[in-house]
């Protein structure tokens, strides 16, 4: 993130924050997630501190698509409220202030996303333009 503000400022762009805050996702969270997704998430993460370094997913492989892809369709079935609240639902936020920024007269935008979510936004903006 801090490359992009960077990159931002070398070419003299806005830099406009386009994802919800995360103090309201942390409360969608704690408000949505059912008591079983919450243990299964602390059970879940507890564990993976003793994978053998053999079973790690290579951090610079997370986003090689068919590998991302698995992952989020792992945690959609781990935590079904969980991954809703933070994927699918910032994907649509995070989309719908693209859309309101393209309809500025800067026309012109370099959108940096995690790679988690660009699959939903480029499919939720493509719904919208077809519209």
């Amino acid at each position: 993130m801090l490359t992009a503000v960077e990159e931002a400022k070398k070419i003299g762009a806005s830099v406009v924050l386009i994802d919800r805050d995360i103090r309201i996702t942390l409360q969608l969270l704690k408000d949505k997630m059912t008591f079983r997704e919450k243990m299964k998430i602390f059970f879940s993460l507890l564990r993976s501190l003793f994978i053998r370094k053999g079973e790690l997913i290579e951090l610079d492989r997370i986003t090689d698509e068919d590998i991302l892809d698995d992952l989020v369709n792992e945690f959609k079935k781990l935590s079904p409220n969980a991954a809703k609240i933070l994927i699918d639902e910032r994907d649509i936020y995070m989309a719908k202030n693209l859309l309101a920024l393209s309809q500025s007269e800067d026309k012109k935008i370099v959108a940096v996303i995690g790679a988690g979510h660009e699959k939903g936004v480029k499919r939720y903006i493509k719904s919208k333009i077809k519209e």
